[in-house]
């Protein structure tokens, strides 16, 4: 299975699928220090107990120097979370070399409908580079890019009746159904999410 045909197959019954990029941190001062042959060493241990503790149906590929992809399908950003997670682990706790623990960033992405591969790829590089940035073992989802589902529509005039106080508040509900969309597809927790829809019915229920 190719990675083409896993995206097709997504776009074709409307599955999740999630791209996860891993990079094994300080490879450039494992080359200065060991030389190539101990950090080929590393990346090819990386490869092979990274496409075992992925399912049989993901696809995992080495793009070149230290960053490895992996695509899941029938896999949404929360449960791309968890196998990145996973995945961590295993490749911490399992890489032997000589050059001393090793530490993985991993940035991750879900695709949002219709969105072209390539700012799919870029949105999980993004994210990658936030996980780089923010130390060692660390994982980070993209944020969503998808037209939040209330922003800039307002074809009955819900926020324009005439009176400020009523357009404020329902401007204010508009804004925190927004919020919510967004939450489903980031790394949002699950009480952020509670509260965001608390909001919502509050706002709701003063209309």
């Amino acid at each position: 299975v190719c990675s083409s045909d896993l995206t097709k197959r997504a776009e074709l019954y409307k599955e999740k699928i999630s791209m996860l990029i891993l990079e094994i941190e300080h490879m450039k001062t494992v080359n200065d220090t060991w030389g190539h042959p101990v950090s080929d060493d590393i990346m090819y241990q990386t490869a092979l107990i990274a496409g075992h503790a992925v399912r049989r149906s993901d696809f995992a590929a080495h793009l070149g120097g230290d960053e490895i992809v992996l695509l899941l399908p029938q896999t949404n950003s929360v449960g791309a979370i968890a196998a990145a997670d996973k995945i961590r682990k295993v490749l911490v706790g399992n890489i032997k070399t000589s050059t001393g623990k090793i530490s993985v960033s991993i940035g991750l992405s879900e695709r949002m409908p219709f969105e072209r591969i390539e700012d799919w790829y870029r949105r999980t590089d993004d994210a990658l580079f936030q996980a780089r940035d923010r130390g060692h073992n660390c994982i980070v989802a993209a944020k969503d890019v998808i037209e939040p589902a209330m922003e800039d529509h307002d074809p009955d005039g819900f926020t324009e009746s005439g009176y400020p106080d009523l357009d404020e508040r329902r401007g204010a509900l508009l804004e925190s159904c927004d919020e919510l969309v967004r939450m489903a597809y980031t790394e949002y927790t699950f009480e952020y999410a509670v509260e965001a829809l608390e909001k919502i019915m509050t706002g709701a229920a003063e209309l």
